[in-house]
């Protein structure tokens, strides 16, 4: 519904189930903390753009959602990271994620032929992780 992108003093947002494109109007959610999002099919650049629309997001929180293969947004203030999907994201980068405590990353889908090297950098941009859940499909298991 667009009407919710003129709701700028929004600090929690929970949506659920539906087609996602953001209004040529949508200016960002200055408050926004917390994003709660399930099953929603993102349109080609709608995550980063709404991502980026929130600068005091804490909590992130992307469930079965689809329309997008690589997460790149600024991030400054996140804390939580909790994606679910049934595919293996192929590359998530977070700039200035300093703050960031708790990653969970699960997927279904075995995730073959994907390069998961971006996984240590994410590590490497984020110094304080104090909690780390990664599904199986987000670690590469040598054959050897």
């Amino acid at each position: 519904p667009t009407h919710i992108f003129s709701c700028r003093d929004l600090i929690y947002l929970l949506l659920n189930n539906f087609r996602f494109s953001v209004a040529a109007t949508f200016r960002g959610f200055p408050s926004m903390i917390e994003l709660h999002l399930f099953g929603i099919i993102f349109e080609s650049g709608a995550l980063e753009s709404l991502i980026s629309g929130c600068p005091l997001l804490t909590n992130l929180q992307l469930s079965y959602c689809s329309g997008f293969e690589h997460i790149n947004v600024s991030a400054p203030f996140l804390q939580f990271l909790q994606i679910e999907s049934d595919e293996v994201i192929k590359s998530i980068r977070l700039k200035e994620a300093q703050d960031l405590i708790l990653i969970q990353l699960f997927a279904d889908g075995p995730g073959d032929n994907i390069d998961r090297t971006w996984v240590s950098d994410l590590f490497e941009d984020s110094p304080n992780i104090e909690r780390l859940c990664l599904g199986t499909s987000y670690i590469k298991v040598s054959k050897e």
